[in-house]
């Protein structure tokens, strides 16, 4: 049987008083029961991965559309706690393009007769202007 390892003592458990000195929790079971609450009350790392935001796309040759497409992809699957909701995820595509990709979402987004509603058109939708736009 192999001994538990050395634990030394955890102060935050101590009360002091000025008259009797420091104090210690008078049972074991005070002890693990002090040691739960602190544990139930410390902030834990969530083990998020953020991944950096994509290139920005401007005419789908650098980066190209495709692999714009695969960042973009990626980012909403790995980061999907903050991309949980189709706004967030339209939001966030408009912002990584610019000069005349985004002029052509311009008038799609968030308004005219047939605005965006998910991230997945205006995917599609760059995708029938680039993937076309480079193979004439």
């Amino acid at each position: 049987m192999s001994a538990a390892p050395y634990m030394a003592p955890s102060t935050r458990n101590y009360t002091r008083n000025p008259e009797q000195g420091v104090q210690t929790p008078s049972s074991g079971t005070q002890i693990i029961e002090s040691i739960k609450i602190i544990s139930a009350n410390q902030p834990t790392k969530s083990g998020i991965v953020k991944l950096k935001d994509s290139d920005t796309l401007t005419d789908g040759a650098s980066p190209s559309f495709k692999n714009w497409r695969i960042q973009i992809k990626d980012k909403f699957l790995i980061n999907s706690r903050i991309f949980n909701s189709e706004q967030a995820k339209i939001a966030y595509i408009f912002n990584r393009t610019a000069d005349i990709t985004q002029k052509y979402l311009a008038p799609c987004y968030r308004k005219g007769p047939e605005p965006f509603i998910t991230a997945i058109e205006i995917v599609m939708y760059l995708a029938e202007i680039l993937e076309n736009l480079f193979e004439a």
